[in-house]
């Protein structure tokens, strides 16, 4: 019975994962905003800047974020919308399948959005090759998997919290393009933390994803003349340039990792805290359990009694539309029966203590 189990579950698993991966090349737009600007940003700098020992990790540190996290969000935000989200609460799929399925695939995506602007930097620019064959990669590899979690955290805290999707969205892209142009894509890292503007740098600590980018942009420029990668001094990037950043962390690359690792804790247990609550609210919440079951039995019953394919056709586009239709009012259910629930239950604390 527990393999039968075991085989079902990795059924439904690979049958999400198709289906994210259908939807996910159906839209142009998530291969273009998924690593087509970052990747082309990365692409000009170093036109200009072949040497420099930060762009190419940075584009793909960007890259990471802009899959990890912005194309996650608008992609469920989507499914939200279109009622998709609805129709899987209402199957017996177990909700960890359906999120290891969005893990999976978000790191499957990421992995090969990295992978490609690695190949490009590299391949275009023979400078990146050298610098590449010098980089610290278990700092670089570490690094770059705390980018992803980070962005894939806050993907899920995102559109756990924010129910609106084009304030979500809103929110994605202000860590996204806040994250590329003040992290070391859109201006040089040497720049942003620039000794002159040390202010700068402190509020920097309160970005997500600064931990974890700063981790892999000094694994790559691996320069430990100074004792500490996180402390570069007069890195010769050519005949006429030198660079020198201080990312901070006293120097101690533990703590960077350690602001990453508690970034990560911070939003994720914050997800976990708001999903299981929202669960054990449903599970509590009878009548709503009551009008789902009915609505599904109303649904299965037409799609039994469908005598062909124009008419299951049509009744899932009428039962889509219904879903749509009730999305807000659904919400607005839910929110007033949450509220007199928490009512009923100060009411019933304020008598036992009478």
């Amino acid at each position: 019975m527990e393999k039968l189990n075991i085989k079902k579950n990795f059924r439904i698993l690979c049958l999400l994962l198709k289906i994210e991966t259908k939807n996910w090349f159906q839209g142009p737009m998530n291969l273009i905003l998924g690593f087509g600007i970052a990747l082309y940003i990365m692409v000009c700098w170093l036109v200009f800047k072949e040497g420099d020992p930060f762009l190419l990790v940075s584009g793909i540190s960007v890259g990471v974020i802009r899959n990890g996290m912005f194309i996650y969000t608008r992609h469920h935000n989507e499914y939200r919308d279109s009622g998709m989200v609805n129709r899987l609460n209402q199957t017996s799929i177990p909700n960890y399948i359906r999120m290891l399925a969005s893990l999976l695939f978000n790191l499957i995506t990421t992995l090969g959005v990295s992978i490609v602007m690695f190949l490009v930097g590299i391949t275009f620019f023979p400078d990146q090759r050298v610098l590449a064959a010098k980089a610290n990669w278990a700092v670089v590899f570490t690094a770059l998997t705390l980018v992803w979690l980070t962005s894939f955290v806050m993907g899920v805290f995102i559109f756990t919290f924010f129910k609106n999707s084009v304030i979500s969205q809103m929110i994605s892209i202000l860590i996204y393009s806040t994250s590329t142009y003040f992290l070391g894509l859109g201006f040089p890292i040497d720049v942003i933390l620039n000794p002159d503007y040390e202010w700068f740098g402190y509020i920097l600590y309160a970005w997500p994803h600064r931990y974890a980018i700063n981790l892999a942009q000094a694994g790559f420029a691996n320069d430990t003349a100074s004792g500490s990668i996180l402390i570069i001094k007069d890195l010769v990037v050519n005949q006429e340039r030198t660079i020198s950043v201080n990312f901070g962390f006293d120097g101690k690359i533990w703590l960077a990792y350690l602001g990453a690792f508690l970034t990560i804790a911070f939003y994720g247990s914050l997800s976990i805290i708001k999903i299981s609550n929202e669960i054990r609210f449903h599970r509590k919440n009878q009548y709503g359990l009551l009008v789902m079951t009915e609505e599904s039995s109303k649904y299965v019953h037409q799609i039994k009694n469908a005598k062909n394919i124009n008419e299951l056709t049509n009744i899932y586009k009428a039962r889509d539309e219904e879903l749509r239709k009730m999305a807000f009012k659904t919400n607005q259910m839910t929110r007033q029966i949450r509220d007199e629930m928490r009512l009923l239950e100060a009411n019933k604390k304020t008598k036992h203590k009478e």
